[in-house]
């Protein structure tokens, strides 16, 4: 499927300035999202490394085991979550961003 750009920026210049302003936003936050994914690669190998249970990992993060899990899975979280996590695991933070 192929779009025509033109055609997308000449119908959003004639819609209310509110639903401009959601598309905007949107797009937005999931440019940002995609920008600041997390290294679990990095963070899973220290944490093996270490010998740290994902169990004993959410304890010291003080959080449950699937809110640890969802991290995890959604490759993102909080700037402070990710700082628990690298003073945890002894990593710098800019080393466990991708």
């Amino acid at each position: 499927m192929i779009f025509n750009f033109g055609f997308i920026i000449h119908l959003l210049l004639f819609v209310s300035r509110e639903i401009l302003l959601f598309f905007l936003l949107t797009f937005a936050d999931l440019f940002c999202k995609m920008l600041t994914m997390i290294n679990i690669e990095k963070i899973e190998s220290e944490r093996i490394r270490q010998k740290i249970s994902k169990y004993e990992m959410s304890k010291r993060l003080k959080m449950s085991r699937q809110s640890y899990y969802d991290i995890l899975k959604r490759r993102s979280t909080s700037i402070d979550t990710l700082s628990k996590i690298g003073s945890i695991l002894n990593i710098e933070n800019r080393d466990l961003l991708i």
